[in-house]
């Protein structure tokens, strides 16, 4: 039985299919004739590892430098930099980059998500980069947009090619993942972020159950499935 995620992207940027981690693997790493005969492939850890993993790429060339006391770019305008870059440590060369920001929202009242680092892939954000891993329920969780957050490993320039790998989503379930694109409307936009607010706000941080719960207790499931389903493509 197939699990249905609706998957889009904040600014509605579609860019590059979902590409499963183990084909990617099988392509490009176990196609060789030394690791053909490993058996790798067939490891029920490493079968168990990759399971509904898949590669989240880059749909823009850009690159960033950090060295020391600045982050910059040489490439577009800084119109591009403000809206595709946060710098959340200069000192430390922190940053989250915003390009693509997609949105996942399962059918299924729970199921289980993490982002992480695109450890089969060889680029200068795997190589050079220490990417901020995170895990949360994305059937009880408002929709939330997915971000790139980076720490430069030392000071220097990260290139980010189109269809780069930028890190893996994976869903922490056996069963199979059934992908359904949707349009993220403005309406939807403006509820989530101003419930988001309120982390901005408060004085505590709120807990992962905390957000479950008052998905739950405003019923706003419901409301936010109504409308994607609307907006399917």
């Amino acid at each position: 039985m197939a699990i249905t995620v609706y998957y889009g992207h904040t600014d509605n940027r579609l860019g590059f299919d979902l590409e499963p981690v183990k084909d990617y693997i099988n392509k490009n790493i176990l196609n060789t004739s030394g690791m053909k005969n490993t058996l790798l492939i067939s490891c029920p850890a490493f079968k168990d590892e990759i399971n509904n993993t898949f590669v989240v790429k880059s749909i823009y060339d850009y690159n960033i430098k950090w060295d020391g006391e600045n982050i910059t770019s040489s490439m577009y305008d800084q119109d591009f930099f403000n809206r595709f870059l946060t710098i959340r440590s200069i000192s430390d060369g922190f940053i989250s980059y915003l390009s693509p920001t997609p949105i996942f929202v399962a059918e299924s009242n729970d199921l289980v998500m993490s982002q992480i680092n695109a450890q089969f892939h060889d680029n200068d954000i795997v190589n050079k980069c220490i990417m901020i891993p995170g895990t949360f329920n994305i059937g009880k969780h408002l929709p939330r947009k997915i971000e790139l957050a980076i720490k430069f490993k030392q000071p220097g320039e990260i290139k980010i090619n189109e269809g780069d790998a930028l890190f893996y989503v994976k869903f922490l379930t056996e069963e199979k993942i059934l992908f359904k694109k949707f349009i993220w409307s403005d309406e939807l936009e403006r509820l989530t972020i101003k419930n988001l607010e309120i982390r901005n706000y408060t004085r505590s941080i709120k807990s992962m159950q905390w957000w479950y719960n008052f998905m739950s207790q405003h019923n706003l499931k419901k409301y936010y499935l109504t409308r994607i389903k609307q907006h399917l493509i």
